[in-house]
């Protein structure tokens, strides 16, 4: 419900976000959850996607982050060590048929995210939550359609899902509501989008900006779910 609440935003973006915020805060706040051995074990075996690398190291808990960079980097280097020579010795077999496992590793050890995987559990419960509350309540039937909408990466998601969780006229109203707000947002991002671009023209240097100076961080959220900050000002010379 207050997700649905959050103006202008993609609801299931503000509970992922929600949930990476807490997840992050686990690890790099005051509860020093790195020091525990289970994380310890997960996060070595694991490791981190780039997005998260960079929400670690932004949280400012520069001895935490190097206390699991130290142990991660101890398993990856172990690991790879023996790789390295099975890696060597495959390549000098004329007759291997399989592949080398080199490669196969060094794909799992970039794709593998503790966060990502903390993460995704809890955020399959709030879908599941959030169509089971669709269905019974007219209130989030309501809010969703005030609502603007979701980025594309999450409509996918409600999209591929719905089927699964709701049924006959349930199935039919969450369709209708929230690919009619989808369509009347994107409608409006990309007339603001337009006229962002045809204030540019001197014929038009005296109108107002009207909704378009953060039409292209509205857009992208739209189209990747990634919220930047509102550079608009740029185009404040010329008003």
């Amino acid at each position: 419900m207050e997700a649905l609440s959050e103006p202008g935003e993609c609801p299931f973006c503000v509970m992922y976000n929600n949930l990476e915020y807490n997840a992050v805060n686990f690890l790099m706040g005051p509860s020093v959850a790195y020091m525990e051995d289970d994380v310890r074990m997960a996060t070595n075996a694991q490791g981190f996607c780039k997005n998260h690398y960079e929400k670690l190291h932004a949280a400012g808990n520069r001895l935490g982050l190097t206390l699991m960079l130290h142990t991660h980097f101890m398993e990856i280097n172990k690991r790879l060590e023996k790789l390295y020579s099975e890696q060597v010795r495959h390549k000098n077999s004329l007759f291997s048929k399989e592949s080398p496992p080199l490669p196969k590793y060094l794909d799992t050890v970039s794709q593998s995210c503790y966060i990502c995987n903390m993460i995704s559990n809890s955020y399959a419960r709030y879908l599941d939550t959030f169509f089971g509350l669709f269905s019974k309540e007219e209130e989030v039937r309501k809010k969703l359609a005030s609502s603007k909408g979701c980025c594309l990466p999450h409509l996918e998601d409600a999209v591929n899902l719905a089927p699964k969780k709701l049924s006959g006229q349930n199935l039919a109203q969450f369709y209708e509501i929230l690919l009619n707000t989808q369509k009347s947002n994107m409608d409006k991002i990309e007339a603001d989008l337009d006229w962002f671009v045809k204030k540019f023209d001197y014929r038009n240097q005296k109108e107002s900006w009207k909704d378009s100076k953060d039409a292209p961080e509205r857009a992208i959220q739209r189209l990747a779910g990634l919220k930047l900050g509102n550079s608009s000002n740029k185009g404040d010379e010329n008003e």
